[in-house]
């Protein structure tokens, strides 16, 4: 964050890619419904090893 401008600015660490197209109509248990898997795309030029990139997503409930 700048101190001067008061601003975040985010970058994304990768996508998320499935056959939905938008979030209405996406299962939200993927368990109740097995065919909605998808494949989730780290960017490698953000991290010397991408598996760091999720370190700790296992303490959340939900991925957005």
């Amino acid at each position: 964050m700048s101190d001067e401008q008061n601003e975040w600015v985010a970058k994304p660490i990768g996508y998320v890619e499935s056959w939905y197209k938008t979030k209405n109509g996406t299962p939200r248990q993927g368990a109740v419904c097995p065919e909605s898997k998808g494949i989730i795309h780290l960017n490698k030029q953000l991290f010397n090893n991408p598996h760091h990139a999720l370190d700790g997503l296992e303490a959340y409930s939900h991925v957005w």
